[in-house]
């Protein structure tokens, strides 16, 4: 389990190198702020066999500055050309600039004008229908592996195709994976020598004194780059998480990778976990998780949701954390959309009447609109009153989408 990294910024096509095909892939991130600077840690996690591999940042195409990859070029045949462009000649590996374009049918004839020379080019019209990417232009590769950044459109000259990096993996070997124009998935492999592990005896001994003040029995300690994986056991998931604290404290480079099993000396039942949830949300939350989701199973907690800021997130955590039986909490948070001006206003109107409605004057209900979308969060006493919620905003028509996530909690 990953430390530290509750955000899931969103799913994507990712290649999973265990399961050896393009898998739906969540990116997880340590806040909201994620990219705001270039090497900030990026974890894709397979949600098929829950394999993750470390990336950072600047290993994704759309958090960078793409310009600085260099210049790109039109390709005929595939992108749309105008005069002017850059125009990239496969035949005879030479690049030059549209002069003149003409069009007739389903071909279209270019003028070239390369260092020396002047050539007529006649390729058949793009399809309809093009991705953004064809029509901004490629970028060339060759051999330059720097080049490759997951989520880049490329111009893959040995293979005369168009690709997008659908994978790249940092070890024990530089490696990506492109998905061709025809749907093949190929590996583009850089000779990496692989980096060795540093001597863990003073640190295992060091980390063993920390582990023993709070009940952690530590059975192995490993070294990557800029990585510590920690395995062994706890009875109380409070005093694992305060362990965990302070390595990162005295590591704050480093990612910790949490493998130490919480072994309650009894297991509870999972509806009384979500209830005991449900209770300390109420009384901690400073802000609201906008649909909230709950769920338990064999005594380990998954929340979700969306959330504007990870300011209170750190005490949600810290209560959480004291429940009795727990034996692990994972959220899963994406960032919160911005909301229009006429969602704010919508939202101004939808507050009021909610608390024009006696049922449910004295309570406490989050509202947000989103694209005229209407969701209700917060926490009540009586399912009537979570009817009377969706019952006081039917006033604003009959077609109002309405989330209502408002939770009842148990007596």
């Amino acid at each position: 389990m990953l430390f530290g990294f509750p955000i899931v910024l969103r799913d994507v096509e990712f290649f999973c190198r265990n399961c050896g095909e393009l898998r739906n892939c969540a990116r997880l991130s340590r806040n909201l702020e994620l990219y705001s600077q270039d090497n900030s840690v990026v974890f894709m996690l397979c949600q098929t066999c829950q394999n993750s591999w470390q990336l950072f940042s600047h290993d994704f195409a759309e958090y960078i500055d793409v310009q600085s990859l260099g210049q790109t070029v039109q390709i005929p045949g595939i992108s749309k050309i105008t005069v002017g462009d850059w125009l990239y000649l496969p035949d005879i590996a030479r690049k030059g600039r549209v002069s003149a374009r003409f069009r007739s049918g389903d071909t279209e004839r270019f003028t070239v004008e390369l260092e020396n020379r002047r050539l007529e080019i006649v390729a058949p019209s793009p399809q309809s229908g093009l991705e953004s990417w064809l029509a901004k232009g490629l970028y060339l590769f060759i051999d330059d592996f720097s080049l490759l950044k997951v989520g880049l459109w490329i111009f893959h000259c040995g293979r005369n195709q168009a690709a997008l990096v659908v994978g790249l993996f940092r070890q024990p070997n530089r490696e990506a994976y492109l998905r061709l124009q025809d749907g093949s998935i190929i590996k583009v492999s850089e000779t990496q020598t692989e980096l060795s592990a540093n001597p863990l005896t003073p640190l295992g001994s060091e980390l063993g004194q920390i582990a023993n003040e709070y009940g952690v029995r530590l059975s192995e300690i490993r070294r990557g780059e800029k990585a510590l994986y920690l395995f062994g056991t706890c009875d109380s998931l409070q005093h694992s998480r305060y362990f965990l604290k302070q390595i990162q404290n005295m590591f704050p480079d480093c990612i910790i990778w949490d493998e130490i099993q919480i072994r309650t000396l009894r297991k509870r039942d999972d509806l009384d976990i979500e209830k005991d949830v449900l209770r300390k949300l109420k009384q901690s939350i400073s802000e609201p998780i906008i649909g909230l989701t709950i769920t338990c199973k064999q005594n380990e907690l998954k929340i979700g949701g969306w959330i504007e800021s990870q300011a209170a997130l750190d005490d949600w955590d810290a209560s959480l954390v004291e429940i009795p039986g727990l034996r692990a909490l994972l959220w899963e948070f994406s960032p919160m959309p911005v909301p229009t001006s006429d969602d704010r206003g919508l939202k101004l109107k939808l507050e009021k009447s909610l608390r024009e409605s006696g049922f449910l004057r004295d309570k406490k209900i989050f509202v947000r609109c989103l694209n005229g979308e209407i969701f209700l969060d917060g926490f009540l006493d009586h399912p009537l009153q979570k009817q009377a919620a969706t019952v006081a905003l039917a006033w604003w028509g009959r077609n109002l989408k309405v989330h209502n996530n408002l939770w009842v909690l148990p007596k």
